[in-house]
């Protein structure tokens, strides 16, 4: 789900048991009326007009109450520097960076680094969102917090091209060839 900044201990959030359901009505429904607009196609097609808008009708009200599929949004809007709830900022953080929400996933990134719930991803993913933004100052920054707390992690690869490049973008030619160094060291031992 989110893509190529997986961490190993980044959990997916899955669909929920009524998403299913619905998804698995609206599927009986369809063939249910497709069964009836078969029978009935030729010889009564006032009938078969009123139950192809019935069904389209029934489409509509299902996708208009249906559930939203990303409830981080619902609650991006509310967040709170609550601790206790630091483990749903982190997946609300990943969903806004996922669906490129970045200055708002930056914000709660940099909030979870501060607390140290999982700070060097924090921080990594706090470099990410800054990268993306083309804030390359602040990436650099937020990248080096991450390796600082820790050297090797799934990601270092990224970071490190990242790292390099936001050296690049910045004309800094000295610290990017370090970065492409520490690059190809880290790609000769993975």
């Amino acid at each position: 789900m989110y893509g190529y900044v997986v961490d190993g201990n980044v959990k997916e959030e899955t669909q929920s048991g009524n998403e299913l359901a619905g998804l698995i009505f609206l599927v009986l429904g369809l063939f249910y009326g497709l069964f009836w607009l078969l029978r009935f196609s030729l010889r009564h097609y006032r009938i078969t007009s009123v139950i192809v808008v019935i069904l389209f009708g029934c489409v509509l009200l299902a996708g208009l109450f249906s559930p939203s599929l990303k409830p981080h949004q619902e609650k991006a809007v509310s967040f709170s520097k609550d601790y206790n709830h630091r483990q749903q900022a982190f997946h609300d953080a990943m969903g806004l960076f996922t669906e490129q929400e970045y200055k708002k996933a930056l914000e709660r990134f940099i909030w979870l680094a501060q607390i140290k719930y999982r700070p060097a991803f924090s921080s990594y993913m706090a470099g990410q969102c800054a990268y993306k933004e083309k804030h390359y100052q602040e990436a650099i920054k937020f990248y080096q917090q991450s390796l600082a707390i820790k050297k090797q992690a799934s990601y270092t690869a990224i970071l490190l091209e990242n790292l390099a490049n936001a050296y690049k973008a910045l004309k800094d030619e000295k610290h990017y060839a370090h970065y492409r160094h520490l690059l190809e060291q880290q790609r000769a031992r993975d």
